[in-house]
């Protein structure tokens, strides 16, 4: 089994802006970060084809490019970013200094801003990992990996492939969760628009291992 967790594009914000679980819009037209997705999974996946469940958080940063990859994507609120509360929409730089230090001081489960804590949204990421074991339900329509496949750009994926459309936070919780190493290891490694981490495993018996980070 395949996991690939793949962060939504660039947003159209200004800099340094706290938007965690705001429903900002993209930078560019989302069929062309769904391209460049699609091209990106076709490399990573080697051309093998088969059956991909394709999952996105229901924020419209991720929402509209997993809609220009196939007609039915399943929408699942357990992917959306974490909830910064009264921080969201707020610059980083004037979030009250006093705040981000309590933050600080307890990463895991302060919740400073009235939102989520990172706890809060590891709960939810897990119920979603484990949810990966029910059998997929076949999409009508053609993904665009499928069309690119047809056209000779790109190809299907393999047997048992799950892509998720999420957010830097999502990803790396869920990564560390899926590796099984304590939550905060990850929450500082780097995740790129349109950046894709792949974890894999034999069986649902088996461990998780990290194959690529932010390819």
């Amino acid at each position: 089994m395949d996991l690939y967790l793949i962060r939504h594009p660039a947003v159209a914000t200004a800099p340094g802006l706290c938007y965690g679980s705001s429903d900002v819009g993209l930078r560019d037209a989302p069929a062309i970060g769904a391209a460049l997705i699609a091209e990106k999974l076709a490399m990573l996946t080697g051309g093998a084809s088969a059956a991909l469940r394709i999952s996105t958080s229901p924020l419209m940063r991720c929402a509209t490019v997993a809609k220009a990859l196939t007609d039915r994507p399943c929408v699942d609120a357990h992917l959306r970013e974490i909830d910064f509360g009264r921080w969201e929409g707020v610059a980083w730089d004037a979030v009250p200094r006093d705040e981000i230090d309590a933050w600080a001081a307890d990463i895991e489960h302060g919740r400073p801003h009235g939102g989520e804590s990172v706890r809060m949204l590891a709960d939810r990421t897990a119920y979603w990992l484990a949810q990966l074991d029910t059998p997929p339900v076949q999409a009508a329509g053609d993904s665009l990996v499928t069309q690119g496949a047809r056209a000779g750009r790109t190809a299907q994926i393999a047997p048992m492939t799950n892509v998720a459309i999420t957010h830097a936070g999502v990803i790396r919780v869920m990564t560390a969760q899926a590796l099984q190493l304590p939550l905060l290891t990850c929450v500082n490694w780097p995740v790129d628009m349109a950046g894709i981490c792949h974890l894999t495993r034999s069986d649902p018996a088996s461990a998780w291992a990290l194959a690529r980070w932010n390819a």
